[in-house]
């Protein structure tokens, strides 16, 4: 059976968004990031994760796989951990480092 969003569950996710927002800990503007998965010549599956830099449509590569996989969801689930391991809070994502944006 579907989930369905009801309005009382989007203000109480509204409500707990703004609670993860109140915490002025967090660091830097949060990465414009994506996961993806390309099929080489080899038949080898290979993560990539990829980055806009100015939150543009145009994305760079940011990291990438060294080894293949079998599997397309293999390659998923790997390039997965990767990403969530570049946030240590995954509440608020993966942010920015730098200097001037406030992180200490």
């Amino acid at each position: 059976m579907a989930s369905v969003s009801t309005r009382a569950q989007r203000v109480s996710s509204a409500d707990d968004e703004r609670d993860v927002n109140a915490e002025d800990n967090r660091p830097g503007q949060l990465l414009s990031v994506a996961l993806t998965v390309d099929l080489l010549d080899g038949g080898e599956f290979h993560w990539v994760i990829i980055e806009s830099f100015d939150h543009s449509m145009e994305f760079e590569s940011l990291a990438a796989s060294v080894i293949g996989y079998e599997t397309y969801i293999e390659a998923l689930e790997a390039g997965f951990e990767v990403l969530r391991g570049m946030s240590p809070d995954p509440r608020l994502g993966p942010r920015d480092s730098d200097e001037d944006s406030g992180a200490r």
